[in-house]
């Protein structure tokens, strides 16, 4: 007898990547680093893959360490993740329950749609109008004490747009006062030149991600982190 999964579940599709063969390509579909790295750092990678490298657990502590000094947060603050997108997944994880409100923009990122799906959120859409601007005050107008996660990719994808410091600000307040989460995908932010990690331990309610992947040109190695207070932090550990 097939052992079925959750009923919800079965509503959930996602689309497959085929193996195309990618390699060797200019590739413009997932937004990875066309640029490479020189030679020189090839073989300095090459040159500290030992046996015992590939075999062994990794240290993590030093990554931490020197993230959180870049950073110029406590280590404490810091959750490495396979991928921002892991982060993302889990923050649901950790705070999303069934019938909890997710508020995101629209159109944004797939996986805030699937993980909505996944933990059985009710998805609040605050949608770009036809020359892709979207309002913050129609953002704020939707959160309300129902509301315990908003999604923010911030620059969007694929719209490429922006919310400016001072509307984050205004969003994460009037969250706070609802007890909500505010989750700040910043996957672009290089591209962009502004973060919101400098204030995360100003605030009790954000969250913000950031990828190795994008900018940083590292997309196989599978590494994100998120930057939080420390109470945060500590629930997602």
């Amino acid at each position: 007898m097939q052992v079925p999964p959750k009923k919800h579940l079965l509503e959930l599709d996602r689309v497959v990547n085929k193996s195309l063969g990618r390699d060797g390509f200019l590739r413009m579909d997932k937004n990875e680093s066309l640029i490479g790295f020189p030679e020189k750092v090839i073989q300095e990678i090459r040159g500290i893959i030992t046996s015992d490298f590939l075999a062994a657990y990794p240290e993590v502590g030093p990554l931490y360490s020197k993230l959180a000094e870049c950073l110029n947060v406590d280590r404490k603050q810091v959750f490495l993740t396979s991928g921002s997108e892991a982060g993302i997944k889990t923050t649901f994880e950790v705070y999303v329950e069934p019938g909890d409100e997710v508020i995101i923009i629209h159109p944004t990122y797939g996986m805030y749609y699937v993980y909505s799906k996944m933990f059985q959120a009710r998805l609040i859409e605050v949608c770009f109008d036809e020359n892709l601007v979207l309002s913050p005050k129609q953002l704020i107008a939707k959160i309300s004490p129902a509301t315990k996660l908003i999604c923010i990719a911030n620059p969007n994808s694929p719209t490429g747009t922006i919310i400016s410091i001072e509307d984050l600000e205004n969003i994460i307040a009037v969250a706070s006062k609802n007890g909500s989460l505010v989750l700040i995908d910043e996957a672009y932010y290089q591209f962009w030149g502004h973060s919101m990690v400098g204030r995360t331990a100003a605030y009790d309610n954000l969250i913000v991600t950031q990828t190795f992947s994008k900018a940083l040109g590292l997309a196989s190695v599978r590494l994100g982190y998120i930057v939080s207070n420390l109470d945060i932090v500590s629930h997602l550990h």
